[in-house]
């Protein structure tokens, strides 16, 4: 309720491109009577800037009713009209980071990491960015396959740096580092993280997974074997204990070594009740258009 009041007082007379003619009457559930929302393609129901002038608070109903459809979508599990909703607010709204952090995380949950590291990435250059966005920039990102080019990694280092500067978020900046430098294989940047995950919160199971990590990237053998008896005695989840083994046991420098710090770092950083919640939503890995 709050993000729909918010959009509705900030945003009336927002800037969006043309929509199509409408035929028909609004949905039970609307606000706006002037402008229905087209279920099956929302962005088509956004009005011009002429339309929009000439009653903003109808444009400030519809605002709602965009922001209140993808929650029903939410709720009803439909995860692409989520997606759909959520463009339709960008549309009416594109100027305001929360347009575009809510459609980053909307294409999160169908999966599209690709568009989801964009939308987030442009949130960070507007009004209203917040810290959230920042965060899931950075863990979208990190899901896109292959390693990251010099340009994303460079992106990623310009987050890490911003974080730094905020107050009472070392610890979340640190792990960040740590899945930031795993997956760039810069291993100052993953040293830079586990240092401060050592000082701040050395029982967490995460935080040995990333000195296993640096050791195992630093070809330290031995410390990664006592490393992973560490791993063994904080429970961390079997799928991570598994390929910290396999690896451990194929030494440094072997093929693939890089791609299995990934994904032991995911599953980490990731936690196994997520990871199960992405692999039950595949299915929605469709790319929606």
């Amino acid at each position: 309720m709050k993000a729909r009041l918010w959009f509705v007082s900030v945003f009336v007379v927002a800037m969006a491109g043309p929509a199509t003619a409408r035929a028909q009457e609004s949905l039970e559930w609307q606000f706006s009577k002037k402008y229905p929302i087209n279920e099956d393609d929302p962005e088509s129901s956004v009005p011009d800037r002429k339309q929009r002038l000439s009653n903003p608070m109808e444009f400030g109903y519809l605002i709602q009713d965009l922001l209140e459809g993808a929650e029903l979508a939410r709720k009803a599990g439909d995860y692409q009209s989520v997606v759909r909703y959520n463009r339709a607010v960008v549309k009416a709204v594109p100027e305001r980071a929360k347009s575009w952090s809510k459609l980053c995380e909307a294409y999160a949950w169908v999966n599209d990491h690709a568009r989801a590291s964009q939308a987030c990435g442009t949130a960070l250059s507007l009004p209203g960015v917040e810290l959230q966005d920042y965060t899931r920039y950075v863990r979208e990102t990190l899901l896109l396959p292959g390693k990251p080019t010099a340009a994303t990694a460079a992106k990623l280092k310009d987050v890490l740096a911003h974080l730094d500067r905020q107050p009472g978020v070392e610890l979340d900046t640190a792990e960040l580092r740590c899945e930031v430098g795993v997956a760039t294989g810069d291993s100052r940047m993953l040293e830079g993280g586990a240092v401060v995950l050592t000082r701040l919160d050395p029982n967490n199971p995460k935080t040995v997974v990333y000195q296993w990590t640096l050791a195992m990237q630093r070809g330290q053998t031995e410390a990664a074997e006592h490393l992973l008896k560490r791993a063994k005695a904080l429970k961390l989840p079997s799928e991570n204990i598994e390929r910290m083994e396999a690896l451990t046991a194929s030494g440094n420098g072997r093929r693939g070594l890089w791609t299995g710090l990934v994904a032991v770092v995911f599953v980490a950083a990731a936690g196994g009740a997520l990871v199960l919640a992405r692999r039950r939503r595949a299915q929605l890995a469709l790319a929606v258009r």
